[in-house]
């Protein structure tokens, strides 16, 4: 989960809400499109420099946790 976390955080820094997906409707500009482009472009490099060990250092805050659990 903590890549999942990485690549979130940097979108998010980069202006982007990333929830394991985007999608892209005619509302959305070309300059949004070249926002999320560039974004994922630098939270992939991040992720990347990352991997495999480093994942935990990069990160700003806690990894992101399911939301919905299985009940005990």
């Amino acid at each position: 989960i903590s890549a999942k976390s990485l690549l979130q955080q940097e979108m998010l820094n980069s202006g982007v809400l990333y929830n394991d997906s985007n999608f892209i409707s005619y509302a959305h500009t070309e300059a949004d499109i070249d926002l999320a482009v560039e974004a994922y472009r630098g939270a992939f490099g991040v992720l990347g420099e990352a991997l495999p060990d480093r994942l935990a250092e990069r990160l700003e805050g806690d990894p992101v946790s399911p939301a919905f659990r299985t009940p005990s």
